[in-house]
């Protein structure tokens, strides 16, 4: 088992681009059974009053599940 830990520097509130960021981390990684990622990777830390939001986080919840389903389907598990 191959594990890759991801130093990434997500930004608050921008799930788009930490969502790229995770992504192609992800697809880079390959060889790697498992990819670890910071705390609140797609939302970014800390966020805050964002969380106050529920717009906010339905686009993160919605964002996970992309994620899951474009992995996939890029690496064609």
């Amino acid at each position: 088992m191959n594990i890759r830990i991801a130093q990434i520097n997500p930004i608050v509130g921008d799930i788009a681009g930490n969502f790229d960021l995770i992504s192609k981390t992800i697809i880079s990684s390959p060889d790697h059974s498992i990819v670890v990622f910071p705390e609140l990777a797609i939302t970014g830390y800390p966020p805050q009053d964002l969380l106050l939001d529920s717009k906010f986080i339905n686009q993160a919840e919605d964002a996970i599940k992309s994620l899951k389903s474009n992995v996939q389907k890029k690496l064609q598990l």
